[in-house]
């Protein structure tokens, strides 16, 4: 073969494996995009979703009373929100006229909360719970999303206050005493004693003044010698 020929025949293998190195470059490329696309969408997505978890909690007022909070830590509303506890949640108050509080919410604005007294934290106490949680991102749809997990009471156990109560508990004990007391004294039938040193005190004393120095130069004149 001679030099020109081999030459040739490098050049169009060349541009042939070049041409398939790039074929699959480029397919390659494609896939990357389309998976790219793919997450940036679904964290997009994610991003823009309701998220609704119940808690339950020490009371403000009281650390032996139980509250629950449900709360909205996502960043859309949800609609329809229905939760459901396995076993039945001891409620302090439950009666078929005052069902648990929360088993079902209309409406909840992202970073939301709604809190409610559940009663005392002894019955509750060292029990778990498996929650679960659904709702719907779009009203007009009937797909429901659900959040599912377990609320272990032990967490709770062993758990103290420095101080009598919540500093925000006294802060309202005593803006509380002081309204009252502004309230009581605004009612109270005694009147405050004012004494109020006018003009005409000022020219009474002015003319006391004036008849006790005139009373002392007479004196003064009467024993003088004569």
């Amino acid at each position: 073969m001679q030099y020109s020929e081999f030459a040739t025949a490098v050049t169009t293998y060349g541009g042939l494996l070049g041409t398939i190195v790039t074929a699959i470059a480029t397919v390659m490329l494609w896939r990357v995009t389309q998976t790219l696309a793919v997450e940036t969408k679904r964290l997009a997505e994610a991003g823009s979703n309701p998220h609704v978890v119940v808690t339950i909690e020490h009371n403000i007022w009281a650390m032996q009373h139980a509250d629950m909070r449900i709360s909205n830590t996502g960043n859309a509303t949800a609609y329809d929100i229905q939760v459901k506890f396995d076993p039945e949640l001891e409620y302090e108050q439950h009666s078929p006229n005052t069902p648990a509080p929360f088993k079902q919410v209309s409406v909840l604005l992202p970073d939301q909360s709604l809190k409610g007294h559940l009663g005392a934290f002894m019955p509750i106490m060292g029990k778990k719970y498996l929650v679960s949680v659904s709702w719907r991102k779009d009203p007009s749809k009937t797909k429901r999303d659900t959040n599912t997990y377990e609320i272990d009471m032990h967490d709770k156990e062993g758990v103290g206050r420095l101080g009598a109560s919540d500093p925000l508990v006294q802060i309202a004990d005593q803006l509380k005493k002081m309204q009252e007391g502004s309230s009581s004294f605004g009612r109270s039938s005694a009147r405050m004693q004012v004494d109020i040193f006018g003009q005409s005190d000022r020219d009474k004393e002015a003319k006391g003044r004036e008849a006790f120095r005139k009373k002392v130069t007479k004196e003064a004149k009467e024993n003088l010698p004569k």
